[in-house]
């Protein structure tokens, strides 16, 4: 259980419908000691409105975030693990350093989301809609992406390495320099995507689809 002050700000702000209530407070906080970070550990808030929050840092462990609109929150160095994210709005959202590992994003629009040095492992995207996301250096090995849509997206040098993108679409995604040795990608969608300098020899491409792709003449 998080720290209960904290979470009654935050759902003072949430019953005032201003976030500005709960971004002010924490900017307060922070300018008393640089290195505060809130305890929203196992928060229930499903469902509710958070667009444009301020989450640098807190630790949601565990919490309840499904439904939630929580478009352009700003989750850097967050602690999402095992936090439950089913059929999220995070459109724009930061994922900066944000730990992810074990949470489940299944359904999620992550579409113009961004992320660097985020930690994926064990998180559930099925269904997750990352189109027009920044995933540059995002580590997916392993990952489960069934039939996630990556369209637009920029996945340059990612780690996909044993990740399932079966039926995944990266219509027009970016995918250069992508690890992508012993993924499954039967039934992947890549019309149109840039693929060049990716390890396509060693992933399992049956019955994929790549229509008007850039295919680089130096791929491995």
């Amino acid at each position: 259980m998080g720290n209960q002050f904290h979470l009654d700000k935050l759902q003072e702000a949430l019953d005032a419908k201003d976030i500005g209530i709960w971004n002010d407070w924490l900017d307060e906080q922070t300018d008393k000691e640089p290195d505060f970070k809130p305890d929203l550990r196992e928060a229930k808030l499903q469902g509710a409105n958070l667009e444009h929050a301020n989450l640098d840092g807190a630790n949601l462990c565990k919490a309840n975030l499904c439904n939630a609109n929580l478009m352009g929150v700003n989750f850097s160095e967050a602690n999402l693990e095992g936090a439950e994210l089913k059929e999220a709005n995070l459109v724009g959202v930061n994922f900066e350093g944000t730990n992810l590992c074990e949470s489940n994003l299944s359904g999620a629009n992550l579409s113009m989301a961004e992320f660097l040095n985020t930690k994926l492992a064990g998180s559930n995207f099925d269904g997750a809609n990352f189109a027009n996301a920044h995933l540059g250096n995002a580590n997916f090995s392993g990952v489960d992406l069934q039939s996630v849509n990556f369209s637009g997206a920029d996945l340059t040098r990612a780690d996909l390495t044993g990740a399932c993108c079966t039926k995944a679409r990266f219509k027009s995604a970016i995918l250069y320099e992508v690890t992508i040795e012993k993924a499954d990608l039967s039934g992947a969608i890549l019309d149109q995507a840039t693929i060049d300098r990716s390890f396509l020899e060693k992933a399992f491409l049956e019955e994929w689809e790549s229509n008007g792709g850039i295919l680089a003449d130096d791929v491995e």
